[in-house]
């Protein structure tokens, strides 16, 4: 045989073009499940995310106007020794909160400072490099 059965297998029994079609739907099955499977999972995690989304909408505190939160932010800070740490807190909350502290001046003029820090690196001649056949 030309198609690579073997006689005795279940699909000697039919014709070459029999096979052929059989095999072609088989491997749209095959595809299909998977295609399937991939958008059902990204259907669940795209649902997943816009209910999470949702739910921080609608939490109190995203509902207070950015005054009242200034007014809490401002009197939490006095409290608070570091206030480059604070600034860092509040800015890791959400999206919101980070946004009203690095747009607001009383906040970026203090602003936390990062400072890069890279290791100093000093060149190697390709002669110090040790190579070990193991």
């Amino acid at each position: 045989m030309s198609d690579g059965v073997t006689p005795g297998s279940w699909l000697h029994q039919f014709t070459e073009e029999e096979r052929r079609v059989w095999c072609e739907a088989h491997r749209i099955a095959r595809d299909f499940q998977r295609h399937y499977w991939f958008a059902k999972h990204h259907y669940t995690a795209l649902y997943d995310r816009f209910n999470a989304l949702q739910a921080e909408r609608r939490a109190p505190v995203n509902r207070l106007p950015i005054e009242v939160l200034f007014i809490i932010f401002d009197l939490t800070k006095e409290v608070l020794p570091n206030r480059e740490a604070f600034q860092w807190t509040l800015a890791r909350v959400c999206k919101r909160w980070r946004q009203l502290i690095m747009n607001d001046p009383r906040f970026v003029e203090v602003g936390p400072k990062v400072e890069h820090v890279a290791p100093k690196v000093e060149p190697i001649a390709p002669e110090q490099i040790a190579c070990h056949d193991d």
